[in-house]
């Protein structure tokens, strides 16, 4: 790096007095270090990043659903694939030519001319023709790659997505993908979609990407077609998708009842209207409702629908989930380590974010508590409130898309001096003192009932010791007793099993018996401490 790139890395206050090209020159120069760009883009504000992004994707989007650190990641693997595309071969043939084309793709007004602009040729780019596009289109281009078909190289003007088909890295079928999409229409007659001929196992549900080869799952379209049947007012629409389903999932031995719910509703809909084929301007207009089968078709592709819904696509490493253990837990901070610290973590999962609130509040925040890597499992959350309950959601990347959402609960401990105050002044029988309670006191009734639910619902107790419990509890237990509960309580907070077994050896004798054999029988009898000794008759 040059000294200014290497003066706005080491310092993140220069970056904003960059202007956008400066700032773009300086990540592309920063993308061949992605460990190093990720730490120096952590400094910039949200804007600057965002801005970036959106020059380079060419499209204005706020990406409000996006953390920081998924805009980064986006931002990074938007400028590794332009790096890697032969069109852009010559664009980064020197580091001074980088900025040439990214102001040629965006002509934007700057107040602080740039000292990497050099003056080029006006019409050395060619926009896209299509005036929703207008996208800037390689030297080598023959059709635009963001809007146009990469078989029959041709644009629609009012683009339907439920009619393209799209090259992309989702599930099942992961891994790099060229993002060309392609007419529904177009792929049907290429062979290098596969599309035209049967398929076994797993390629029932999928397309080949005529341009690079990569299969990609058909699932989701076939879901998009039986939606559109499902709700449209149309007999020409409704004739169009179920004919595109049938030809879709047609011979498919996986999805074989699907195929038979689709072929009954083409029978009965070709009963009224006859024999599906060509495109809905080619096909009369009617009132689905106006048709007798009209009703009972759309039934069977809901069912058919319903019948797809199981069938959506899982990550294979979802068996074995991630999950989060907490130590040190202390009254207003704790330790949250992954338990993939200490198994294998899957080879593709990157990071690991993580939120916590509440349980008493409905939303998490939408900035991260904290983002942990496999290497480095560990995190100190602080600034918790005492004796409260929490819930913390850990949300497992791969790249920038979510494989996997675990939640936790865990109690936080009393605080030191509120456990004195209540070892101090504890709750009596004697109606005279227990009349006016201090809230130190009621608090701890409070975390102790709350507690005492908590491992009612997580099925460690039963629910009739539970309520003889806090009966005993509120009303019969003494002093000495209150403060053993609340140690078992402290003690345990991390292991709510061994506190509920706990509880019930220690007191399920004094919780069952009744309200005389605490005080005792004749002379035997042991009155105990804080008892009131008041009669009246």
């Amino acid at each position: 790096m040059d000294s200014s790139v290497d003066g706005a890395a080491g310092d993140s206050s220069k970056s904003s007095g960059m202007s956008v090209e400066e700032k773009i020159h300086l990540v592309y120069e920063l993308s061949a270090q992605p460990h190093l760009a990720t730490e120096v883009l952590q400094a910039w504000s949200r804007k600057d990043i965002l801005q970036i992004l959106c020059a380079e994707m060419g499209k204005e989007r706020k990406y409000t659903g996006l953390t920081k650190v998924k805009l980064i990641e986006t931002l990074l693997k938007t400028i590794s694939k332009k790096n890697s595309g032969d069109h852009d071969g010559n664009k980064r043939g020197s580091s001074d030519s980088l900025p040439l084309h990214r102001n040629s793709k965006r002509p934007r007004k700057v107040d602080n001319p740039t000292r990497y602009v050099v003056p080029t040729i006006s019409n050395a780019s060619v926009s896209c023709n299509n005036l929703a596009c207008r996208a800037v289109m390689g030297q080598g281009d023959s059709f635009c790659r963001r809007c146009s078909c990469c078989i029959c190289l041709k644009y629609d003007d009012n683009k339907d997505p439920s009619l393209w088909l799209t090259c992309s890295s989702d599930p099942p079928f992961e891994g790099d993908s060229c993002g060309f999409s392609c007419h529904l229409e177009c792929a049907f007659k290429s062979e290098k979609s596969g599309l035209a001929r049967d398929k076994e196992g797993e390629e029932e549900c999928c397309f080949y990407c005529v341009s690079c080869g990569k299969p990609n799952s058909l699932l989701e379209c076939w879901k998009k077609q039986l939606t559109i049947a499902k709700e449209t007012r149309r007999v020409d629409v409704l004739s169009y998708r179920l004919l595109l389903v049938q030809k879709l999932i047609k011979g498919s031995t996986k999805f074989s009842n699907v195929c038979e719910v689709v072929d009954e509703a083409v029978k009965s809909l070709e009963a009224d209207v006859g024999p599906l084929s060509g495109l809905p301007m080619k096909m009369g207009r009617g009132i689905v409702n106006r048709l007798g089968s009209g009703p009972d078709v759309q039934k069977l592709c809901s069912s058919a629908l319903e019948s797809l819904q199981p069938l959506e696509t899982k990550p294979s490493y979802d068996t074995a989930p991630t999950k989060i253990r907490f130590e040190d837990v202390n009254a207003t901070s704790l330790t949250v380590i992954l338990a993939s610290n200490d198994l294998t973590s899957p080879a593709n999962i990157v990071h690991y974010s993580i939120w916590h609130r509440k349980v008493t509040e409905k939303e998490y925040q939408e900035k991260s508590t904290c983002t942990l890597f496999t290497p480095n499992a560990r995190f100190v959350v602080s600034g918790l409130a005492p004796a409260s309950e929490y819930c913390f959601k850990v949300v497992s990347f791969s790249g920038t898309r979510e494989v996997g959402v675990d939640e936790i609960n865990v109690l936080t401990r009393s605080s030191p001096e509120e456990v004195v105050e209540r070892s101090e002044s504890p709750l009596t029988n004697c109606s005279t003192l227990s009349s006016n309670p201090s809230s130190v006191e009621a608090d701890g009734f409070k975390h102790c009932v709350s507690v005492i639910r908590q491992l009612e619902s997580l099925g460690h107790i039963e629910k009739e010791f539970r309520q003889k419990f806090l009966t005993w509890y509120g009303l019969r237990a003494t002093p000495q007793e209150i403060r053993i509960v609340k140690i078992f309580i402290d003690t345990f907070a991390d292991d709510p099993v061994d506190l509920a077994e706990q509880l019930v050896h220690t007191f399920n004798d004094r919780v069952l018996a009744k309200r005389c054999s605490a005080v005792g029988d004749g002379a035997s009898a042991v009155v105990k401490s804080g008892f009131c000794m008041k009669l009246w008759h």
